[in-house]
């Protein structure tokens, strides 16, 4: 045992700890933060802080700055909100660094009591021999000297602890000074929101375009929609907090569209927090509601619901439905399989089953799913129109709720009134807005999930069956419109601005576009499309493009845009596909061109249904003469061999493939054989019509109606959307109708000629017509000089040749005397064609496009004799 102490004090003494500290005068760092925050008020207008304006709730640039500054005649937006941000980011790396060494001195402060309280728990335990008792009976007492070991130790260890966080802090600043120096980049900025201290400051000064970080979360979502429920229970006023929410939707809705619409030239992506926001929001109100998202409208607007205004309702659900459509697309982080339930399965096609629980059953039914269907999709629609038109749904969420619309329209059981058919169309509005989606209709590339489940809900009591896009598309497309079928021409509006796009998307529209016309031309006689739904007024079946010009319209277009690939030779498959070969580059392509490559069976199938739109058909035809007239144009100035009779060959046979596809139209419809085929032959003549008029300068300089049009690049099919095309289509209506008359009361013959009366009766007319197009292109190359055909009596002796509208002067001619008049037009291009073979080229061209055309030329179907000359 030691010597007695006895009256000494023992307890050993504890070390100094003073940890590193900061020279940093947080006082004055905090004056200096509201100081920025001050001075980036006063950027705004506001002599107050400006911190709370600029970074509190989610708002537009123009709502916090004033209007005493963006009303001034030297205002300019983008320099002021790069002021403001400049001063805010400032303001926000200030109060980030005040934060910092506020942190570090608290933490500094517990270091040091943590310290003391483990030092005197050492120094307690030491007894008045100097000695440490542990306390237990097994542990061995120690000594002073090991009680000053142990005292040291403990202090060289906060000693360390407090050199790190000093270091940290030094680094920290370091970092700090870095983010200055660097400016508001979008890493920046979004530590910034993290850390709690920039709030809606970059997206209220910078706007979405920017990607700017949205302080959101899982927590705010709930937060929200606890608070929306006060309002949406009924009984209270809506206040800020309704506002509140809806900002925060929009703002989140409002930088994914900028996502969508940047198309990959940013991170396309929302972050793991801002979806997680629109999830459990959704995922929220879903419970909260009383049937859920698909059907809180008709809630919001019935008894039961809150008392809004109307202007009320629309904000809620325009904020509503914009989000639902963001946290849809998986483009942009998003999915179907996010939605709410009541969502999902909608969009799969499967109706609500607990209405009847749920006070829905004023527009429901027992054992009539499909009916049921609809009335849900009724109930969405009135949430889902009010979405921005320029936010677009994910491509699983549209495809899915396209060819369940389709599905359900094309059900026998159903009656669609006229309000339900509104309500699909602007579900439609909405999931069309998606090309992807479109692309997978139309291609097939995806199926309804429908066809390929065993979930029962879909054996339910007259469910459609959901086997193939084909059917929906049915259903879409041969559903009488009132609307004329602009609901359903979204489908497809998108495809010849995407096929002049880059080449991503041109291969998406041409593979589209080989799927849809596949799907429409139908297999051999089965052409559901030709013949979806019968008339009593003209007695026969109505093909979809009858029954919704809207959507022939969109068809025509399309047909516009690949007009050139109907040129091709024949494929075995349809295929959108490189061009190659030696012979297509003769036909208006190159080499290495993407076109549709078509079996001539689709190629017809799908002329005979643009054809079947009377009003059409004539410009239709019209611009098959255009396009023989454009391959005349580009292969005859090709001296190579063979060249002459290519073009003849495809010419000859595009002309067979729209004969046939009129001659199957048209027998279709009447039981007189000879009236059907004379139809026909009506439809050549007032195409030819046109191509005079057009010729003639009848339509003026409108864009793609000059006099230009028969070699150039525009097109006869823009007609359609000439200003004064309901006139014209009239006017070549009437002059068909007259033309019957005359024939009818002349015992089925015509007693005037017109050059295309036995087109398609025989080859030697189908000859004369290519010599009138020959003639044609000849006069815009200036091969043919119009001095010749005066000479040749080919044209009036009075008629001025320097006066232009030289073909329809000479088609006038000819109409006096065409037996005459034909064999010396044949001489007058076969004079040219030896003179451009004198020139290099091939003076027997002429004879050799016109035998190749007339070997091509095999029409299936032929017209009475009584028709004949």
């Amino acid at each position: 045992m030691p010597a007695s102490t006895a009256g000494a004090d023992v307890t050993p003494a504890i070390p100094s700890f003073d940890p590193p500290d900061t020279e940093v005068d947080v006082l004055k760092l905090t004056w200096e933060k509201a100081a920025a925050w001050k001075l980036a008020g006063r950027v705004l207008g506001d002599a107050q802080d400006g911190s709370r304006a600029i970074k509190n709730s989610a708002k537009e640039f123009s709502e916090i700055i004033s209007t005493d500054i963006s009303s001034a005649n030297s205002y300019n937006s983008q320099e002021w909100q790069n002021a403001c941000m400049a001063l805010t980011y400032a303001a926000s790396i200030a109060e980030m660094w005040c934060e910092d060494v506020e942190d570090f001195q608290e933490k500094r402060r517990k270091l040091i009591n943590r310290y003391r309280t483990e030092a005197y728990a050492i120094t307690d335990k030491v007894d008045s021999s100097g000695y440490y008792q542990p306390g237990t009976i097994w542990a061995v007492p120690k000594g002073p000297e090991a009680v000053r070991e142990m005292l040291a130790d403990l202090v060289a260890r906060y000693q360390k602890t407090g050199q790190d966080s000093y270091q940290k802090l030094l680094d920290t600043a370091e970092k700090r000074a870095a983010m200055l120096e660097e400016g508001p980049e979008p890493k920046n900025l979004k530590l910034l929101v993290e850390a709690g201290i920039l709030g809606w400051g970059a997206h209220n000064i910078l706007g979405v375009d920017k990607d700017t970080p949205l302080p959101v979360s899982a927590e705010k979502a709930k937060e929200l929609v606890r608070d929306l429920e006060l309002f949406l229970r009924g009984g209270v006023e809506p206040d800020s907090r309704v506002t509140e929410a809806l900002a925060v939707l929009a703002a989140v809705s409002d930088k994914a569209r900028a996502l969508q619409q940047a198309g990959g030239k940013r991170s396309g992506k929302l972050s793991d927090d801002e979806i997680e926001f629109l999830e459990t929001f959704y995922g929220e109100l879903e419970d909260m509601t009383p049937t859920g998202v698909v059907h809180v409208m008709p809630w919001l607007e019935g008894d039961s619901g809150p008392d809004w205004s109307a202007a009320e309702r629309k904000a809620f659900a325009t904020g509503v439905s914009n989000g639902l459509l963001a946290l849809s697309d998986e483009d942009i982080g998003g999915g179907q399989e996010r939605l709410p339930e009541s969502v999902q399965d909608l969009a799969n096609g499967i109706p609500f089953t607990a209405w009847r629980e749920n006070g829905l059953s004023g527009s429901r039914a027992e054992g009539v799913d499909s009916h049921n269907w609809l009335a849900d999709a009724d109930d969405f629609s009135r949430l889902l129109r009010h979405s921005d038109p320029g936010l677009r749904g994910g491509t699983e969420f549209s495809s899915n709720l396209t060819l369940s619309t389709g599905h359900h329209l094309g059900n026998d059981h159903l009656a669609i009134t006229r309000e339900r058919e509104k309500a699909l169309g602007a579900l439609l509005d909405v999931s069309t807005r998606n090309e992807e989606a479109n692309h997978r209709v139309l291609t097939t590339a995806k199926a309804h999930p429908g066809s390929h489940t065993d979930d029962p809900r879909y054996d339910a009591a007259r469910m459609p069956g959901f086997d193939s896009n084909a059917d929906a598309l049915l259903g879409l497309y041969g559903h009488d419109w009132k609307d004329g079928g602009e609901a359903v021409a979204g489908l497809t509006d998108w495809i010849p601005e995407f096929s002049r796009g880059t080449s991503a998307q041109a291969d998406m529209a041409g593979t589209a576009t080989v799927g849809l016309m596949e799907t429409l031309a139908g297999n051999g006689d089965e052409k559901p499309f030709h013949d979806a739904a019968d008339d009593s007024e003209t007695r026969h079946s109505l093909a979809v493009t009858e029954i919704n010009p809207e959507l022939t319209e969109s068809l025509v277009r399309i047909y516009e845009n690949y007009e050139d690939d109907f040129i091709l030779h024949e494929n075995d498959t349809n295929r959108y596909a490189t061009v190659s070969g030696p012979e297509e580059r003769y036909l208006l392509h190159e080499p290495g061109d993407r076109a549709l490559h078509l079996t001539n069976g689709t190629k017809e199938g799908f002329l005979q249904l643009l054809i079947a739109d009377d009003r059409t058909a004539p410009i239709i035809t019209a611009s098959v003469e255009e396009l023989e007239r454009r391959v005349i144009n580009t292969a005859v100035g090709d001296p190579t061999e063979g060249v002459a009779g290519v073009a003849g060959g495809r010419v000859g046979t595009i002309r067979t493939l729209l004969h046939d596809a009129m001659i199957n139209e048209y027998t279709s419809r009447y039981d007189d054989s000879e009236e059907a085929k004379q139809h026909a032959a009506d439809n050549w003549q007032t195409a030819f019509n046109i191509s005079v008029a057009i010729n003639n300068g009848v339509f003026g300089s409108v864009p793609g109606a000059g006099s230009g049009l028969a070699t150039g690049g525009e097109t006869i099919l823009r007609l359609l959307e000439h200003p004064q095309k309901e006139e014209y289509l009239e006017r070549w209506e009437k002059e068909a109708e007259e033309r019957e008359e005359k024939r009818r009361k002349n015992d089925g013959v015509d007693p005037d000629y017109d050059p295309m009366s036995g087109f398609i009766d025989s080859k030697v007319q189908a000859n004369r017509h290519a010599q009138l197009q020959l003639l044609q292109v000849y006069l815009d190359r200036g091969v043919v000089d119009p001095q010749t055909l005066k000479d040749s009596n080919l044209l009036p002796a009075n008629h001025d040749v320097t006066a232009g509208h030289v073909f329809p002067a000479v088609v006038e001619s000819m109409s006096q005397d065409p037996g005459g008049d034909f064999p010396r037009l044949d001489k007058v291009l076969e004079e040219a064609s030896k003179k451009a073979g004198a020139n290099g080229g091939n003076k027997d061209w002429v004879d050799d496009y016109l035998a190749d055309m007339e070997r091509s030329y095999e029409p299936e179907k032929y017209v009475p004799k009584s028709m004949k000359r």
